[in-house]
């Protein structure tokens, strides 16, 4: 058929049960059914095809097994509607060609687990993306389903991809809308072989946005934007690679893993920018190393991470940077990696939210620039159990533990460098079988500082000791045993030792308290400049199309808002403000109203600080991590703000001049994003 116009037709316009047709410029005007169908047994060859005023403008295709051949789809420049399944099987390959609008009434596209599974190759362009989306989706592709405006597309409306045995299937430059209508799958489910997702966006998902179960797939640039589970999830035996990972508007932003051992391969987790949720137990047996990379955020549904004791025992590295710390926190803390179990402000973390860490072997283990939160529900333990190995750690934070922030026991030894142990319910460090030697740390507001037991052994300096109710208990006869000298113990005139049962005393009500048998003589007069202050993390908005009336300001840590007032932050540029108040958002997030909206175009500088403190340990902005608090110049975090106000303008497009066949898209080149 060439060049042939249907008009007026009462049912289909074209309709194609077998055989091998060719059509060329066929045009449907006018159907009381569809345009075009076609079984699936048909192998066309259509160039454009054109449709109006027919009950779907498009070219429908009942849905099958692709089990005998190949297929590239092309049909003549229409959008597609599937009616049914399409799942292609060991050996042969689907072909999705750029700019293909394909739209599901309910079915799934999936790769079969036999042989060595089927290949879908949709490779869309950046001008040209393939868009996978409901038959009520009127946006791309027109009304399909030709019913005006009555029918509106919905999470869930069809069920998705799938890949159940993957032979290298590449989606690039895609977009997934309304999927996810199956129980625990996503729009895109990966249930193994080795995939490729680039450039892939999962839009208004019915279940999770992105969900693996097997395989070792590829994520580049995939962005889950709106779904009702979370954005990404995968099971534990799951090696995939990922970078540049979004997700907004789901239950949690975040990458969801299922903890369990780790006793086959070391591991380096990344998870492509995104906070990780941990469902379970992480252990790591012996042989076996988890390297956790810095900056990373690791939110825990309640288990443990653990090494254990068995041949020799597993390590964990996890050596963060001063600028890029690596968090383990409660799912509940909004503070850092946003609002990952999708309540918004009805939850709150609490001490006890999940276990924490148990070494109970392993002498390889390493901690740099680490922040514990909300862990010790095994109240007998610690935030951070050493049971048995010796380990060092640099610039450990614990804080908020439902028992102690670190435990000794079993003939382990520990030495940390610098941190904070910060409103532990039990103490900050105990001793309980061991050693642990301590410098340059922060032990504030626990119920006791450190507690040494009878036998174990401590030494701590250069630390600072202050809110807590007992600074050290030592249950000990020998205070060589309890060596705290050249601490800071909250008063220039030292702790407070009112027994002179071990021939010692020191009374001073201003100081912290000790028992007896400790050594704290000579001590120190000042607090020691440790780093464990907050700073600013960052300022919102930086770049505006318009009037700017608030800025939000997000810390490391909660503040105290009497100290954050409207002189801690200025604003130079083009046009004068003031901050008219300021109130806390959610967690570590502040929102400052100025006292006129910014309307004046061009670029301005915003300054917060410095003598901000924080609202748990009143510590000072620290912006420079040089242990001074509030220093004028050093501790003011500074960002820019640009506010344009120019339009874009289109400087181009393609195709150009005369065109010789129908023209489905154009490409449209702006003078901005």
């Amino acid at each position: 058929l060439r060049n042939v116009t249907v008009k007026e037709s009462g049912k289909m316009g074209v309709r194609i049960t077998g055989g091998t047709p060719t059509m060329e410029g066929v045009r449907i005007d006018g159907a009381t059914e569809g345009a075009f169908f076609s079984e699936w047994n048909v192998r066309g060859t259509y160039t454009n095809l054109t449709a109006a005023r027919t009950s779907g403008n498009s070219f429908g295709l009942r849905g099958d097994d692709l089990s005998s051949n190949s297929w590239t789809w092309n049909f003549g420049g229409l959008p597609l509607v599937v009616l049914g399944n399409v799942r292609v099987y060991s050996g042969h390959t689907l072909t999705i060609p750029a700019g293909l609008v394909v739209k599901m009434a309910g079915g799934i596209l999936q790769t079969i687990n036999a042989g060595g599974g089927g290949r879908i190759l949709a490779q869309g362009t950046t001008a040209a993306p393939i868009i996978f989306t409901s038959t009520a989706d009127d946006t791309v592709g027109g009304d399909t389903n030709a019913d005006g405006g009555a029918s509106l597309p919905a999470r869930g409306d069809w069920r998705g991809l799938s890949f159940d045995r993957d032979n290298s299937s590449i989606f690039e430059n895609v977009e997934v809308r309304y999927a996810g209508s199956d129980v625990d799958t996503g729009a895109i489910t990966l249930r193994g072989g080795a995939p490729t997702l680039r450039n892939v966006t999962v839009k208004e998902s019915g279940k999770m946005g992105v969900r693996i179960t097997g395989g070792t797939p590829e994520l580049e640039g995939v962005r889950v934007d709106g779904a009702t589970e979370g954005a990404f999830f995968s099971e534990w035996n799951v090696r995939g690679t990922y970078t540049n990972l979004t997700a907004t508007r789901t239950s949690g932003n975040s990458f969801g893993l299922r903890g369990d051992d780790l006793n086959n391969s070391d591991w380096t987790w990344n998870f492509g920018g995104l906070p990780l949720v941990v469902l379970g137990n992480v252990r790591v047996y012996s042989g076996r190393t988890l390297t956790i990379p810095a900056g990373l955020v690791v939110k825990m549904a309640g288990g443990i991470l653990q090494t254990i004791n068995a041949g020799g025992g597993g390590r964990i590295i996890a050596q963060g940077t001063v600028a890029a710390p690596i968090v383990f926190t409660s799912t509940a803390d909004d503070t850092v990696g946003g609002d990952s179990n999708g309540d918004g402000t009805a939850s709150s973390p609490a001490r006890g939210n999940w276990a924490g860490f148990y070494l109970d072997a392993g002498n390889g283990s390493a901690f740099a620039n680490v922040d514990i939160r909300y862990a010790g529900s095994d109240t007998g333990a610690g935030a951070f159990s050493v049971r048995g190995p010796t380990l060092t750690a640099d610039n450990l934070t614990i804080r908020e533990s439902a028992g102690n922030g670190i435990l000794v026991s079993s003939g382990g030894n520990l030495t940390v460098t610098g941190g904070l142990l910060l409103n532990n319910a039990g103490a900050g460090v105990r001793v309980a079988g061991g050693a642990f030697t301590g410098t340059a740390l922060g032990v504030f507001g626990s119920a006791e500082g450190v507690h040494v037991n009878n036998g174990s052994t401590a030494v701590v300096s250069g630390s600072a000791f202050e809110g807590n109710a007992t600074a050290v208990v030592h249950e000990g006869t020998n205070a060589a045993n309890a060596d705290f000298r050249n601490n800071w113990w909250g008063d220039v005139a030292g702790p407070n030792d009112n027994s002179a049962a071990d021939g010692i005393v020191n009374s001073n009500p201003a100081g912290q308290p000790v028992s007896d048998f400790v050594q704290y003589s000579p001590f120190l007069t000042v607090r020691p400049a440790l780093p464990i202050g907050p700073v600013v993390l960052g300022v919102t908005p930086s770049l505006a199309g318009g009037t700017v009336s608030e800025i939000t300001i997000i810390f490391s840590e909660p503040v105290d808002l009497s100290t954050f007032t409207a002189s801690d932050i200025s604003i130079t540029g083009p046009q004068a403000v003031s901050v008219a108040n300021i109130v806390l958002i959610a967690g570590a997030a502040y929102r400052a109203t100025f006292s006129a909206a910014l309307s004046a175009a061009g670029d301005y500088s915003i300054r917060v600080g410095p003598d901000i403190k924080a609202l748990a340990s009143s510590f000072r902005l620290d912006q420079d991590r040089d242990g001074l608090g509030a220093e004028p110049g050093q501790d003011v975090f500074v960002q820019s703000l640009r506010i344009d106000l120019t339009s874009p303008a289109v400087t181009g497009h393609t195709p150009t001049g005369t065109q010789t066949q129908a023209v489905g898209q154009i490409g449209l080149t702006f003078t901005e994003a």
